[in-house]
């Protein structure tokens, strides 16, 4: 091993590899004395003798770089606070966090040291015989994947071992595997709830049906984002995106828009629904508004149907209004037309 000194002034490690061979790695620091600590850090001299010895497996390294001691609990809890430092909404942290207790409980990981859990463990989870669907099936990969990579970076895993796990598709039923066919709201479907609703979803049904906006936007919808009436300005919580509506444009509802806005009474200085923004934050009670909707649409006969379907319905509407894809995009917030396709149904 030996350590130099590049023109740029900044310091590389040189060692032998298991096969023999010359490698070097940047150090990306021109101090030597850090230089000489990053090394010691990195145990690149216990590495490298390893390799001269022809025992460097995952299994040594994962003993060499100390992170047998590592379990699985306790990487969960360093990667939550990853994520609440990272500014991920409430709702997802709570949502990856269900999925990595599950994980535990089903395979009593917790107190298992993360470098030691196989790949069957991971394998059998994300491919439970319990009935979920595909859609669920890959959340579970995509969230095992994300704290992989997370302990990969930290050092407490030598590799991710759900790049080479996939989804067995050919244990899937027919219904696991398609998805649920979107359906929209008739225009006289959306005036008979808006007639039936109470206060908050008479609201909300109107602005989703004319401005695509979802229920946790709406619940959350402050006073600033429609000071001037005239136009709506929304950060969206989903893609943190900003949508900029023209209320008083027919395309969006004209007068009708402005008119609901008006209507909405003023409880609290920030929010406009203070009470439904406390509960769709709560991922404890997030999906309370959302099992209110259903159900009250059952009661009017409305089958099939959920509130993101009026953002289906909005979008829909405004392509039928003859409406680009990337103006409808720019609208409701989306990145590419392809997701805005999706949306429209004929």
């Amino acid at each position: 091993m030996k350590l130099i000194k590049s023109e740029s002034g900044n310091y590389s490690v040189r060692f032998r590899d298991v096969n023999g061979s010359q490698r070097s790695t940047n150090l990306r620091t021109k101090d030597k004395k850090e230089a000489r600590q990053l090394i010691k850090d990195l145990k690149i001299e216990e590495l490298e003798n390893a390799g001269k010895i022809g025992v460097l497996s995952s299994d040594v390294i994962t003993k060499i770089i100390g992170s047998k001691s590592m379990k699985y609990k306790d990487v969960l809890k360093e990667y939550e606070q990853h994520m609440r430092l990272s500014a991920n909404s409430d709702n997802s942290i709570y949502t990856m966090m269900s999925i990595y207790d599950q994980f535990g409980r089903d395979y009593k990981l917790n107190d298992k040291p993360m470098a030691m859990i196989n790949e069957s463990n991971i394998f059998n989870f994300i491919n439970a015989d319990d009935g979920t669907s595909l859609g669920n099936r890959a959340l579970r990969r995509s969230s095992l994947n994300q704290l992989w990579n997370f302990a990969q970076i930290k050092m407490y895993v030598i590799t991710n071992p759900i790049m080479f796990i996939k989804i067995d598709k050919s244990k899937l039923l027919h219904n696991q595997k398609t998805p649920k066919k979107k359906r929209v709201f008739k225009e006289a479907e959306v005036d008979k709830m808006i007639k039936h609703a109470p206060y908050f979803f008479r609201q909300a049904i109107a602005i989703s049906y004319w401005t695509g906006l979802r229920l946790g936007d709406i619940a959350s919808l402050e006073w600033a984002s429609i000071k001037d009436r005239n136009r709506m300005v929304v950060w969206t919580e989903k893609r943190d995106k900003m949508v900029s509506i023209d209320t008083t444009n027919e395309n969006f509802g004209g007068g009708i828009l402005k008119k609901v806005l008006s209507e909405i009474d003023v409880e609290d200085e920030i929010y406009c629904f203070p009470e439904w923004h406390k509960d769709t934050t709560d991922p404890k009670k997030r999906s309370k508004a959302s099992v209110y909707f259903s159900r009250f649409c059952e009661r009017l006969n409305i089958v099939g149907r959920s509130f993101h379907s009026l953002r289906h319905s909005c979008i829909t509407r405004l392509e039928k209004q003859g409406l680009s894809l990337e103006e409808i995009g720019k609208a409701v917030g989306h990145s590419n037309t392809k997701t805005t396709e999706g949306y429209v149904h004929k």
